[in-house]
Protein backbone atom coordinates (compact mmCIF):
# COMPACT_ATOMS: atom_id res chain seq x y z
CA UNK A 1 0.00 0.00 0.00
CA UNK A 2 1.06 3.48 -0.44
CA UNK A 3 1.89 6.26 1.84
CA UNK A 4 0.00 9.83 1.33
CA UNK A 5 3.35 10.91 0.37
CA UNK A 6 3.51 8.69 -2.46
CA UNK A 7 -0.35 8.84 -3.44
CA UNK A 8 -0.90 10.62 -6.77
CA UNK A 9 -3.90 11.92 -6.08
CA UNK A 10 -2.01 13.71 -3.01
CA UNK A 11 0.64 15.02 -4.70
CA UNK A 12 -2.20 16.19 -7.83
CA UNK A 13 -4.49 18.38 -4.54
CA UNK A 14 -1.47 19.68 -3.44
CA UNK A 15 -0.24 21.61 -6.45
CA UNK A 16 -3.39 22.52 -7.68
CA UNK A 17 -3.97 23.91 -4.15
CA UNK A 18 -0.57 26.24 -4.47
CA UNK A 19 -1.47 26.78 -7.95
CA UNK A 20 -4.52 28.34 -6.94
CA UNK A 21 -2.89 29.84 -3.66
CA UNK A 22 -0.35 31.70 -6.48
CA UNK A 23 -3.28 33.11 -8.19
CA UNK A 24 -4.72 34.49 -5.04
CA UNK A 25 -1.27 35.68 -4.00
CA UNK A 26 -1.57 37.59 -7.54
CA UNK A 27 -4.62 39.71 -6.90
CA UNK A 28 -3.59 40.36 -3.20
CA UNK A 29 -0.23 41.53 -4.71
CA UNK A 30 -2.29 43.95 -7.60
CA UNK A 31 -4.44 45.09 -4.87
CA UNK A 32 -1.77 46.23 -2.21
CA UNK A 33 0.12 47.62 -5.72
CA UNK A 34 -2.84 49.71 -6.01
CA UNK A 35 -3.12 51.16 -3.10
CA UNK A 36 0.68 51.75 -2.81
CA UNK A 37 0.16 53.84 -6.16
CA UNK A 38 -3.10 55.82 -4.73
CA UNK A 39 -0.91 56.74 -1.31
CA UNK A 40 2.17 57.94 -3.98
CA UNK A 41 -0.25 59.72 -6.51
CA UNK A 42 -2.29 61.76 -3.41
CA UNK A 43 1.40 62.65 -2.34
CA UNK A 44 2.21 63.52 -5.46
CA UNK A 45 -0.61 65.81 -5.78
CA UNK A 46 -0.64 67.53 -2.33
CA UNK A 47 2.97 68.18 -2.62
CA UNK A 48 2.48 69.54 -6.15
CA UNK A 49 -0.02 71.92 -4.97
CA UNK A 50 1.34 72.87 -1.82
CA UNK A 51 4.47 73.93 -4.03
CA UNK A 52 1.88 75.90 -6.10
CA UNK A 53 -0.05 77.60 -3.54
CA UNK A 54 3.01 78.23 -0.99
CA UNK A 55 5.01 79.51 -3.61
CA UNK A 56 3.51 83.13 -3.74
CA UNK A 57 3.10 83.32 -0.41
CA UNK A 58 6.66 83.12 0.63
CA UNK A 59 9.30 85.72 0.51
CA UNK A 60 11.90 85.40 -2.38
CA UNK A 61 14.86 84.27 0.18
CA UNK A 62 12.40 81.54 1.98
CA UNK A 63 11.41 79.80 -0.75
CA UNK A 64 14.11 76.97 0.05
CA UNK A 65 11.05 76.12 2.10
CA UNK A 66 9.53 74.28 -0.65
CA UNK A 67 12.80 71.93 -1.27
CA UNK A 68 11.22 68.96 0.53
CA UNK A 69 8.22 69.12 -1.17
CA UNK A 70 9.74 69.27 -4.68
CA UNK A 71 12.16 66.19 -3.48
CA UNK A 72 9.51 64.66 -2.24
CA UNK A 73 6.91 65.16 -5.83
CA UNK A 74 10.39 62.83 -7.19
CA UNK A 75 10.65 60.42 -4.90
CA UNK A 76 7.43 59.61 -5.34
CA UNK A 77 7.73 59.33 -9.25
CA UNK A 78 10.82 57.09 -8.78
CA UNK A 79 9.15 54.83 -5.75
CA UNK A 80 5.66 54.36 -8.06
CA UNK A 81 8.24 53.83 -11.23
CA UNK A 82 9.74 51.28 -9.64
CA UNK A 83 6.94 49.62 -7.85
CA UNK A 84 5.75 49.09 -11.02
CA UNK A 85 8.81 46.84 -12.19
CA UNK A 86 8.78 45.68 -8.99
CA UNK A 87 4.83 44.42 -9.83
CA UNK A 88 6.21 43.19 -13.56
CA UNK A 89 8.82 41.11 -12.42
CA UNK A 90 7.02 39.74 -9.53
CA UNK A 91 3.80 38.77 -11.78
CA UNK A 92 6.53 37.58 -14.19
CA UNK A 93 8.16 35.28 -11.78
CA UNK A 94 4.14 34.19 -10.25
CA UNK A 95 3.53 33.00 -13.91
CA UNK A 96 6.57 31.22 -14.58
CA UNK A 97 5.81 29.45 -10.96
CA UNK A 98 2.16 28.36 -12.49
CA UNK A 99 3.18 26.86 -15.42
CA UNK A 100 6.01 25.13 -14.10
CA UNK A 101 3.50 23.22 -11.33
CA UNK A 102 1.29 22.98 -14.04
CA UNK A 103 3.27 21.12 -16.28
CA UNK A 104 4.00 19.00 -13.54
CA UNK A 105 0.55 17.82 -13.46
CA UNK A 106 1.14 16.98 -17.60
CA UNK A 107 3.56 14.22 -16.05
CA UNK A 108 3.07 10.46 -15.35
CA UNK A 109 1.97 10.17 -11.32
CA UNK A 110 4.79 7.98 -11.32
CA UNK A 111 7.59 9.95 -12.57
CA UNK A 112 10.80 9.87 -10.02
CA UNK A 113 10.96 13.59 -8.12
CA UNK A 114 7.62 14.80 -8.94
CA UNK A 115 6.83 15.77 -5.59
CA UNK A 116 10.77 17.28 -4.82
CA UNK A 117 10.06 18.99 -8.48
CA UNK A 118 7.07 20.52 -7.04
CA UNK A 119 8.87 21.43 -3.43
CA UNK A 120 11.85 23.41 -5.78
CA UNK A 121 9.48 25.20 -7.37
CA UNK A 122 7.51 26.17 -4.30
CA UNK A 123 10.66 26.97 -2.65
CA UNK A 124 12.26 29.78 -5.18
CA UNK A 125 15.21 26.85 -6.03
CA UNK A 126 17.41 27.40 -8.60
CA UNK A 127 16.88 30.57 -11.43
CA UNK A 128 13.83 31.20 -9.45
CA UNK A 129 15.73 32.18 -6.49
CA UNK A 130 17.62 34.54 -8.37
CA UNK A 131 14.23 36.71 -9.63
CA UNK A 132 12.81 36.23 -6.01
CA UNK A 133 15.91 37.66 -4.64
CA UNK A 134 16.10 40.42 -7.42
CA UNK A 135 12.58 41.22 -6.78
CA UNK A 136 12.82 41.61 -3.07
CA UNK A 137 15.77 44.10 -3.57
CA UNK A 138 13.40 46.60 -5.35
CA UNK A 139 10.75 46.11 -3.31
CA UNK A 140 13.23 47.34 -0.63
CA UNK A 141 14.14 49.99 -2.49
CA UNK A 142 10.65 51.38 -3.42
CA UNK A 143 9.82 51.20 0.04
CA UNK A 144 12.59 53.44 0.65
CA UNK A 145 11.68 55.80 -1.82
CA UNK A 146 8.32 55.93 -0.50
CA UNK A 147 8.90 56.55 2.71
CA UNK A 148 11.16 59.00 1.90
CA UNK A 149 8.25 60.79 -0.14
CA UNK A 150 5.98 60.81 2.82
CA UNK A 151 8.22 61.92 5.35
CA UNK A 152 9.21 64.92 3.28
CA UNK A 153 5.29 65.29 3.16
CA UNK A 154 5.16 66.03 6.32
CA UNK A 155 8.58 67.66 6.26
CA UNK A 156 7.40 70.13 3.64
CA UNK A 157 4.50 71.41 5.86
CA UNK A 158 7.03 72.18 8.73
CA UNK A 159 8.88 74.16 6.52
CA UNK A 160 6.63 76.05 4.76
CA UNK A 161 4.68 76.87 8.66
CA UNK A 162 8.54 78.06 9.76
CA UNK A 163 8.93 80.52 6.48
CA UNK A 164 5.68 81.78 7.05
CA UNK A 165 6.63 82.37 10.71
Amino acid sequence: MASASQDPEVLRRFIEHHVAALRDYQKIGDASQAHHDRMLTWSIGLMGAGVFAAYGHLPTHSRGALAPWILGILFAILARLVGQVVQDKDRSLQFVKIQELLALLLLPTETPGLAKSALAVLRNEGDLRTRAGEIVGLNQYSNALSWAAHILLAAGVVAIFWALA
